[in-house]
């Protein structure tokens, strides 16, 4: 695992008797957290033993996966995952303006935490930094499973907000017609991080189907921001599809 372990004080959400709970079943450190929630089942178990709630192990565990990034520290992993940034596998996927402007959103919302924003240069090289840790070797010849179709889609619908819905593409004039154009532009960084924070809840809810024309593949649909949105991946993990309707 990549980057050096560090002490749940560097997790911010955790309070003092969250962190003397996993103490006591045996997690010391970032890496022992990130070892023992691997799942969402294993985030659950390691609750109930801790007797501390499935949320605050999960939003401890993305903080932790944060922190493996090199320069990201405590103040950036909780800003980071309190704008919907909640992993490094999400960030190695954002867009550094869009993420920008994200960020900048919801300091603003949030006087009272006094956030100092990174600089566009920091948050290119953290992207990169994420990339770097959570590249993979190219895709095997067996056929993804679920879990896994899951994760690409999150992905690529992180991308498809940041390239497409968000900028001038063609492919996203009918969103930013229906949904952007009669709101005033300084809403539109709010639109982008409620879209970007509902993805995570798309992809635990959103139906799992097969289609004859994408041998082995999934189709996945369900509803981002009160839109149906559709994401096709082929067997290998390739995305076909990313579509978001517009009635």
């Amino acid at each position: 695992m990549a980057g050096i372990a560090k002490s749940l004080t560097a997790i911010r959400s955790l309070s003092t008797s969250e962190r003397a709970a996993l103490k006591k079943v045996g997690i010391d450190d970032t890496a022992e957290l990130l070892d023992a929630a691997k799942t969402p089942s294993a985030e659950k178990t390691l609750a109930r033993k801790a007797g501390i709630s499935v949320a605050s192990v999960r939003e401890a565990v993305n903080r932790a996966d944060l922190l493996r990034i090199s320069g990201m520290g405590a103040a950036r992993a909780d800003l980071f995952e309190n704008a919907g940034v909640n992993s490094s596998s999400e960030l190695a996927h954002r867009n550094a303006g869009a993420l920008r402007k994200v960020l900048a959103d919801f300091a603003k919302a949030h006087p009272e935490l006094d956030v100092h924003l990174p600089s566009p240069t920091t948050i290119a090289s953290l992207i990169a930094k994420a990339k770097s840790i959570t590249a993979v070797t190219p895709a095997p010849v067996a056929n993804i499973d679920e879990t896994k179709a899951r994760e690409l889609a999150g992905n690529a619908l992180h991308q498809h907000i940041d390239q497409v819905l968000f900028t001038n593409d063609p492919a996203g004039k009918m969103f930013r017609d229906a949904v952007l154009a009669w709101r005033p532009s300084t809403e539109w960084p709010v639109v982008q991080q409620k879209m970007h924070a509902d993805v995570a809840n798309w992809v635990k809810n959103a139906e799992l189907s097969t289609n004859p024309a994408i041998p082995g593949g999934f189709v996945l649909s369900g509803s981002l921001f009160q839109l149906y949105t559709e994401v096709n991946v082929d067997k290998v993990g390739k995305i076909l599809r990313t579509y978001v309707e517009i009635d």
